[in-house]
Formats: C-alpha cells, structure tokens, sequence
C-alpha cells in the first residue's frame, strides 16, 4: 500500500507487541514475539504466524531463546537470562543522594573546598564515570560524604562494586582515608595514597530486602592534611543476582511428545504445556518414532532431516548439494559420503532421530573430506552433537584429504538420542565443501533381547 511500511526493524527488546512476525523464529503469542536478543537487529515479516506448530507461548521478559531447531524429529531450545545480574547505578541516582561535610562530629553543608559530585576521571590513563570527593581543606580538616537511602533487593547475593583512587595530578597528597557505611556502621575503612584504580567488592547480601542508609566518606587521613586530596569513588553501583533462579515457561506442542528433557513438564490441554526451568537451560523434545539402530549401523543409509542455521535460529534446506549422498575422492581415495557444504555466516545441519541397542560399549565413528581441489578462505568446523550438546569438533583448513574419528555413545545405550552431524563456515563459506562418510554406529556384544554381557 502507498503509504504502508515497506520494512520494520527491531533493536534493543528482548519482547514486541506487532501483528508482523519473524521468519523461523518459534517464541510468539497472539500479540508479541517473545525471547528476542536486545544486542541483535530483527527484520520483521508480514506473513502470518502459525499457531499450528511448536512455539514458545510465554517467557520473562528477561529471559532470550538464543537457539531453535524444529523439526519432525525434535524441538530444541536454549533460554538465557539478557542479564544474569541487576544494577543499581548509584551515579544514575545522584539527584536522590544527600551530600556535606563532617566538622567536629557536627554534619554541615558542603563548603570550604569540600566536593562530592560526578566526573569523568582519569587515573594513568583510564577513564571511569565517577565521584569526585575532596574533603574539606580551606582552613579546616573535616570529611566530604554523599548518602543515598535505597531499598535493596530480596536476591541470595548482593554486592557493592567501586573502585577508589587518586586523581592523576595529585601526587603532593599524603593519601585520602575511603570510608563506606550502612545504617551508620562501618564496611569499608581504607587508606589509599596512590594515582591509580583499585577495585573493591563489598558483600551486601545481610542487607537484602531492607531499605538502608548507604554513606560514602573520604577524609583527610590521620595527618588532617587535605592539599591535593582528589579522591574519587569509580562506578560505584550494587549488582545483585535475579531472585529467583527458576522461570516458567510455556510452549505449544501440537502432538505429545514421546520423551522430553524436562522433568517439570505438565499439560494444560489443548496442545499447552508448561515448565519450570533454572536459566541458562536447553530443553529438548523428541516427537518422531526412532530408527532402530541394530548390529553394525550405518547412518549413511539412515533417514536424516537436512536443514541451515543461522545465528541460532534453523530451517529446513540445503545449499550447494548439503545433505545429498554421494561419492567423494579425496587424495586418491573414494568414500560413499553425505555433503554438508554449509552456508555463509552459518551451519549445515543433519539430523539423526535415533533408539541405540543395549551393548556393553557403543561407538560412532566416522570420516571428515575436504576435496582436492580446497581453496576455503577461513576453514570450516566439523562438529557431532549428542541431544544439542558437542561432542566432538574438528577444525579444517586447506588441508584436502580424509580425517577419522570416533567417540562413545556408551553411556546412551538403551536410549533414544538426537545425533546431528553440524559443519560451520565460520564466516566465508567459499570452497567449503565438506563431507561426512563411513558413519557407522557400532556395539559390542550386542544382545537383539535388549540385554548386554557383563
């Protein structure tokens, strides 16, 4: 439409109330997308959402899906916290703080050179927001405090963070005396003679959940002398960890899963489950029928779902023949391969759905080609995953030819697992032509019941 808009872009929310939506993304409601990267630009799409497939209905504000792959196989998604800790910038709360000076037991206003206000400061070279805090010095010796009266949270940990120093001019001072206290009580008591940043971190967990009188004093020190007393207080600012480490979580799954990774998951019907996780969490589902892995297994000859991930976030599809099987010579020797060329700035996906034997051990091996005629620009990765975690990772760079590997799949016998053969670019993806071949599950004394030897 004329005056419609042609594109919209998001930046710096982790949640957006719109009507649009995000290709591939799986966080969304019927008004907002949800667990977006506030560091991360987003270009939305007019297609319609559908509410049909697997998607997270509800999350925290705070809380981003950095990772999502959906498939027929499987749904797996990585959650974090945007910040794993909350600050109370006490420069940003400057105008609510109460300042003066200290003569004789007796509190006054701010005078006779005495300063306490916000900077920039620089000390050997190194610049920090600050306070500026010279105790009064012209024809007296007192102190300079500011105080804030602040409600701290209700977190199991929090601290006040500063740094303290001299400011670079001030070396005919004979040392500042930095004094912190709550509720009047003292917490910190530091003498500090020296031009230069030295970083403090004081416990104020005892305090939490209680308004308290927080007071930041520099005095002259025990000589009385304040010539050249720039002191200064860096960044100050209580950080204190998320109250509760757990969220909940709501997801739409349109087919019951047939094993999922999530103790805590409870149906409320019509396809909405819930459940409650501690961040950061991968959570992971399995929907599909397995394929039964038996004897000596190549995955070669194995359905696989192929699919491209960029930046966390997957599709189905393929580039430059990934995910078709072929053959491959490589330094004069030929193998039936699987092609993973992947993708600029991304990864080429295979996904394996699979219920392994019951054996006394169980490996997979397999070979990782790069062709003759390699001219990649910054190499690839070769990675195996074992339930969305690495298992194994090689790193190739313009060097042609065949490696092998194995690792142990021992420990998941018996079980049903999501294996994915993942090649990345790195960045360019020029000449990346990578192959995966000779990938073969294989159990020792395997028993068809279900039982291994001891």
């Amino acid at each position: 439409p004329e005056n419609g808009i042609g594109y919209e872009r998001i930046f710096g929310v982790t949640q957006v109330k719109t009507e649009r939506s995000l290709p591939h993304w799986h966080a969304y409601n019927q008004t907002t997308l949800l667990g977006l990267n506030p560091k991360k630009p987003y270009f939305l799409s007019d297609t319609p959402r559908d509410f049909s497939q697997v998607h997270i209905n509800a999350l925290p504000e705070d809380v981003s899906l950095t990772a999502s792959r959906v498939t027929e196989n499987a749904a797996l998604f990585r959650l974090e916290r945007t910040n794993t800790s909350h600050e109370i910038d006490l420069l940003s709360q400057f105008h609510l703080m109460r300042t003066g000076i200290v003569l004789n037991s007796e509190e006054l206003p701010r005078q006779r050179g005495a300063t306490f206000q916000p900077v920039a400061a620089s000390i050997a070279g190194v610049h920090k927001a600050a306070i500026h805090a010279h105790p009064p010095y012209q024809g007296i010796s007192g102190d300079a405090f500011g105080e804030w009266t602040l409600s701290l949270p209700e977190s199991p940990n929090v601290h006040l963070e500063f740094d303290i120093g001299l400011r670079d001019g001030s070396a005919g001072s004979d040392g500042v005396t930095f004094i912190i206290t709550v509720q009047g009580e003292d917490i910190f008591h530091q003498h500090y003679n020296r031009q230069q940043w030295e970083h403090f971190s004081l416990d104020l967990t005892p305090y939490r959940n209680q308004q308290i009188r927080l007071r930041l004093t520099t005095t002259p020190g025990p000589n009385g002398n304040g010539a050249w007393d720039w002191a200064v207080w860096g960044n100050p600012k209580i950080v204190s960890e998320p109250t509760d480490p757990m969220v909940e979580v709501e997801v739409f799954l349109p087919n019951e899963p047939m094993q999922s990774f999530t103790e805590t998951l409870r149906h409320q019907g019509s396809g909405q489950y819930t459940f409650e996780t501690e961040l950061p969490a991968q959570v992971l589902f399995f929907f599909n029928t397995p394929q039964q892995v038996e004897g000596i297994y190549n995955l070669r000859d194995a359905q696989f779902v192929a699919g491209l991930q960029y930046d966390g976030v997957f599709r189905l599809g393929s580039v430059w023949g990934s995910g078709q099987r072929m053959t491959l010579t490589a330094r004069g020797v030929s193998k039936e391969t699987i092609s993973a060329h992947p993708p600029p700035n991304g990864q080429t996906i295979l996904q394996f759905l699979l219920s392994l034997p019951h054996a006394q051990a169980l490996t997979f091996s397999f070979s990782m080609g790069v062709p003759d005629r390699n001219c990649s620009l910054d190499g690839l990765f070769f990675k195996v995953f074992l339930n969305g975690e690495v298992r194994y990772e090689h790193f190739a760079f313009n060097t042609p030819g065949w490696v092998d590997a194995e690792i142990s799949l021992s420990e998941s016998g018996g079980e049903t697992v999501l294996l994915e053969l993942v090649t990345d670019s790195i960045e360019s993806a020029t000449c990346d032509w990578a192959h995966w071949a000779n990938l073969m599950i294989t159990p020792k004394d395997f028993k068809p019941n279900g039982d291994a030897s001891d």
